[in-house]
């Protein structure tokens, strides 16, 4: 028995990774101050575009993987197995 999840599990993985590299490049964008009562980000116009583009992909990419795992929960077991057997007899 084969399942056909293999191809929506990379891609899964995929969008997961971009979703990592986006959250990683938001995250470093502008400058942080820190101070005793916490730390400020500190964002010019051009910056903050960026970091908005950023997090867009990151939630984006966050559902495209959602989607693609739940659609691999969903693929049921192929019968490729059975037909060949069936076949080669």
């Amino acid at each position: 028995m084969v399942t056909r999840a293999g191809a929506s599990l990379a891609r899964a993985f995929i969008a997961g990774t971009i979703s990592g590299i986006n959250q990683t490049v938001e995250n470093t964008i502008g400058d942080v101050s820190t101070s005793a009562l916490g730390s400020v980000r500190t964002l010019d116009a051009g910056d903050a575009a960026k970091a908005g583009i950023a997090g867009g992909l990151s939630k984006s990419s966050d559902r495209l993987t959602d989607f693609y795992l739940d659609l691999a929960r969903q693929a049921g077991p192929s019968s490729r197995w059975a037909r060949r057997r069936m076949s080669s007899s």
